[in-house]
């Protein structure tokens, strides 16, 4: 019986980690239980997406806030947070993303070389926009769809294969070190609508609405 329990706990930890596409860490530690209350401080999480920080705050009592995931299929996902640490993760997230938009705008100075690289049977776009602009998936699928690029119309979003083919994580040769404008860190929209690709370590994440950089690709000429 126990042996089971342990089974089935590891599957549903590695479960955890395939959907949000990084190693399993725990978001939130428990700290001490008041009645059926337990309360949580908070801890770093692996994917800044799932940051408790952007999490609804939806009941609040003297020195706890209950606060809810606002990802889709995540309602049931509630804890207790001492107010106070939430507020420092807020300050931190904020702290982030400004600095964060700071890199963007320092980006945005750069000279677009609007290029292409070409590799096996696609030609891949590479312009400023591919390291500045983040996107919903319907906005880039719309924006690729659209794109008339070097003399080309038959421009899509890229699969998940095909990015990590000019990844090549274990090989020697990356093929991606060619493009000028590149986000090593950053997510890139996969054209199943629901993944996302980053190039520092071939990972993937499921993408919970959050928006992504986009680079389009298009057959060889």
């Amino acid at each position: 019986m126990l042996k089971k329990i342990i089974s089935l706990s590891l599957v549903s930890i590695s479960l955890y980690a395939g959907v949000t596409g990084c190693k399993y860490q725990e978001d939130l530690i428990k700290i001490n239980t008041v009645g059926n209350k337990a309360k949580f401080m908070m801890d770093n999480h692996c994917a800044n997406v799932h940051s408790p920080a952007s999490w609804k705050r939806i009941k609040k009592d003297k020195k706890d806030t209950l606060i809810q995931s606002p990802h889709k299929g995540e309602e049931n996902y509630k804890y207790w947070v001492k107010t106070n640490e939430l507020q420092k993760e807020i300050k931190k997230a904020e702290l982030k993303e400004k600095i964060k938009l700071e890199k963007i705008k320092e980006r945005s100075k750069k000279k677009d070389f609007k290029t292409i690289m070409k590799y096996g049977d696609l030609m891949w776009q590479d312009s400023l926009i591919n390291e500045t602009k983040m996107m919903s998936y319907n906005q880039a699928n719309s924006y690729c769809k659209k794109l008339n690029y070097k003399r080309s119309k038959n421009w899509r979003l890229p699969s998940i294969s095909e990015l990590r083919n000019i990844c090549d994580i274990w090989g020697k040769n990356k093929p991606y070190k060619a493009l000028k404008h590149i986000q090593l860190r950053e997510y890139y929209w996969g054209n199943d609508g629901d993944t996302q690709f980053v190039f520092s370590s071939g990972a993937t994440s499921r993408s919970f609405g959050d928006p992504a950089l986009v680079r389009c690709v298009a057959p060889r000429k």
